[in-house]
């Protein structure tokens, strides 16, 4: 799927989204390769579904999580709670904070319905983030 032809496309470009998408891939972490999964569905998913690019945020943003070894908070800890436990860990990049949040609330959002025009912002954030990775 070609989501740059999208009347509201992302701000990465194609070039630099497929990079990350295939280094992640080619990862032997299977967080990782999961995690490139959940930006290929997205792309698949963003011409018409917002709602499934939100699922798939949510489902990246999870396995993001677990790869920064936060797994076994998954229980104990709603998003919210796991977010506030990685923006204490000492030097972990503010970005990256922030690009959690906003795809917790817009990934919830689009679950439900509630969101409207904001799939751009929840593949640039997921970009965003798996630059990190």
């Amino acid at each position: 799927m070609n989501m740059w032809t999208d009347a509201h496309p992302p701000m990465v470009s194609r070039t630099d989204w497929e990079r990350v998408r295939n280094t992640l891939y080619a990862n032997e972490n299977c967080c990782l390769k999961e995690m490139a999964k959940c930006m290929n569905s997205a792309q698949e998913a963003y011409l018409g579904f917002e709602k499934l690019v939100g699922v798939h945020g949510k489902q990246f943003w999870e396995h993001f999580v677990d790869f920064v070894g936060l797994a076994t908070l998954r229980r104990k800890e709603n998003l919210l709670g796991r977010i506030n436990v990685l923006s204490k860990r000492h030097g972990f990049d503010a970005s990256v904070i922030g690009h959690l949040h906003m795809l917790r609330i817009l990934g919830t959002q689009a679950e439900k319905g509630s969101s409207s025009g904001h799939k751009q912002s929840m593949v640039d954030a997921m970009y965003e983030i798996a630059k990190y990775s």
